[in-house]
């Protein structure tokens, strides 16, 4: 159903509106993703910007993320940051 959508859409050639709870669907189908939470746009942006940087903790979530850590940052070398978690310290790249 999805490739068939995204044909008929190229086909067409023209904007089309997909509104979906689903991210899997989101992601098979959309040139540009907006992200509401609560009525608010979160994030506007290519699949691949939603999916690998998430702008919030609640696009983490919907995009699924299962890496989410808590801690905070405590420096930083060159430039790379370090990040601190309770009994870990990490340097961030990229």
């Amino acid at each position: 159903m999805y490739a068939q959508l995204k044909d008929t859409h190229q086909k067409l050639n023209i904007t089309t509106l997909h509104v979906t709870h689903d991210f899997e669907e989101a992601m098979s189908l959309a040139d540009s993703i907006v992200v509401v939470n609560q009525g608010k746009i979160a994030q506007v942006g290519k699949p691949s910007e939603i999916f690998y940087h998430p702008s919030s903790n609640f696009v983490a979530h919907f995009t699924m993320a299962r890496n989410i850590f808590e801690g905070k940052i405590i420096g930083q070398v060159s430039q790379e940051k370090v990040f601190k978690q309770t009994g870990w310290s990490f340097l961030l790249i990229g």
